[in-house]
């Protein structure tokens, strides 16, 4: 058996007795800091897989039962691979506004994930994001949110 279909075997049992534990599975597209942050927080509560670029990938310190693959995230083939069919979630969290936005669209009207949601970078773009009814989270947004918030005088949770 070839290695590379011996770790999709590997995966794929993994992923069966996580769903058998009542995991949900989540698959994050993108390998920078907040994809890397978000799978850790995730991986508490989920089995988390993460699809990187072969010219993102770097070193990353995944939990010990997160697993990554190294992929074009808008190639339909590395859903494949990732069994994205399973997914409950996927979350599409790139630098680039236009691939999240392919990423999302491609799980949700392709591949039937019922969840997605996406990273925005650019808040001038949330209205395409609502336009075509992906979620979106914006760091930057939640960022000014807060301080506005704390510059307004209303207490602020620490986080």
């Amino acid at each position: 058996m070839a290695m590379r279909s011996y770790v999709k075997l590997l995966r794929k049992m993994k992923l069966s007795a996580a769903k058998k534990k009542g995991r949900p599975y989540t698959i994050i597209a993108g390998c920078a800091g907040f994809a890397v942050a978000l799978a850790k927080m995730l991986s508490q509560s989920s089995q988390v897989l993460i699809i990187a670029g072969k010219k993102d990938f770097r070193a990353v310190s995944l939990p010990p039962d997160g697993h990554i693959i190294t992929g074009d995230v808008t190639d339909p083939d590395a859903f494949t691979e990732a069994d994205v069919e399973s997914a409950d979630t996927v979350v599409a969290a790139t630098g680039d506004d236009n691939v999240n936005l392919l990423v999302a669209q491609l799980a949700r009207d392709v591949f039937g994930v019922k969840r997605v949601m996406a990273l925005l970078n650019d808040p001038e773009r949330e209205c395409v994001y609502r336009e075509l009814g992906v979620p979106a989270f914006s760091p930057a947004l939640i960022s000014a949110r807060e301080i506005a918030r704390e510059f307004s005088g209303e207490k602020v949770d620490a986080l």
